[in-house]
């Protein structure tokens, strides 16, 4: 089999959707491996014949340094709105049994 790296870096040119998820990269890499059957990972063939997870992470680490526009979009733009955050401090006041903010 080629090296993990190599086929990494083709999964990701190939499929921009795995470049924000290490997990799907990794169910990817152990489909094309076979260690994935009917849609399944042993216990057996994660623990012995799948390739480390942490491997594929830093592996897709790397090739994101060296190549960087396989980074994925996650840092570039959110879809979410900004929070606001309330800076009043939540006090219990024991006397008539209530919350005050201050």
């Amino acid at each position: 089999m080629r090296k993990v790296y190599d086929v990494l870096k083709e999964m990701l040119v190939n499929k921009p959707e795995l470049r924000n998820s290490d997990k799907k990269l990794a169910w990817e890499f152990w489909s094309k491996q076979g260690a994935i059957k009917n849609g399944f990972l042993s216990k057996e063939d994660f623990l012995s014949g799948a390739e480390n997870y942490e491997t594929i992470r830093r592996c897709r680490q790397k090739i994101q340094e060296t190549y960087p526009e396989l980074v994925g979009n996650r840092d570039r733009s959110s879809n979410h709105e900004p929070v606001e955050y309330k800076k009043e401090v939540p006090i219990f006041d024991n006397t008539n049994n209530t919350v005050r903010f201050i």
